[in-house]
């Protein structure tokens, strides 16, 4: 979770002194941006990732139709692809539901606990621990675990891609690729249901009302 917070603290730039109506505007111009760049990695990291999991899904058919001896490292690398492409399609699929005044309504909610987090807060790292359970700290969570999403996909396709014109080396790249990714997706997942396991956040009820509104 401390990673998370110096992510948080190294995007966001706004001081916490100064007037409650400058506060508010500050959350709402840093949400909002942040919801933009996420929407943006949303619109294509999904394509992408299923791209890249069935060209790997048709090396692993080659693979294990020759007994190749790499099968099972093709075979971990589609699995850890079609593991990453839920997550992905989780959080883009919340995210993509948010708009402006989903954020103007989660900040007026919380006004009073997050007045009371900023006075209680020195600074802005201590900020970000004050106000975790928040909805609003939700929000922001979702916003960043995208681009950490695409960092994923991005750092597998990158070292899967490298000596692809030497079988050994790239099903070892693959290997090593492979490793991180597990790692990495992993944490990932933990860190998610530690902030939407317990209590359904925002964009889950927009979307539960979408649908019923649908049925």
């Amino acid at each position: 979770m401390k990673i998370l917070f110096f992510i948080l603290i190294a995007m966001f730039t706004f001081n916490l002194s100064g007037d409650t109506e400058q506060f508010f505007k500050h959350l709402l111009h840093q949400a909002g941006n942040s919801m933009i760049a996420a929407q943006n990695v949303c619109r294509e990291l999904p394509a992408r990732n299923t791209a890249l999991k069935k060209e790997m899904d048709g090396v692993y058919q080659k693979a294990y139709e020759n007994k190749n001896v790499a099968t099972q490292i093709l075979a971990e690398a589609s699995y850890l692809l079609g593991f990453l492409q839920e997550r992905i399609d989780e959080a883009c699929g919340k995210m993509m539901l948010a708009d402006i005044e989903s954020i103007r309504l989660i900040l007026m909610n919380e006004a009073v606990k997050l007045i009371e987090a900023n006075k209680r807060s020195e600074n802005f790292e201590a900020f970000i621990g004050n106000i975790f359970g928040t909805e609003y700290s939700k929000f922001l969570y979702l916003a960043v675990s995208v681009g950490n999403l695409e960092k994923m996909h991005n750092d597998w396709a990158v070292k899967m891609s490298s000596k692809r014109n030497n079988f050994i080396e790239l099903v070892n790249n693959i290997s090593d690729a492979n490793k991180k990714l597990r790692e990495e997706v992993t944490n990932y997942t933990r860190t998610y249901k530690l902030y939407f396991e317990e209590a359904a956040g925002p964009l889950d009820k927009i979307k539960d009302k979408k649908e019923k509104s649908s049925k």
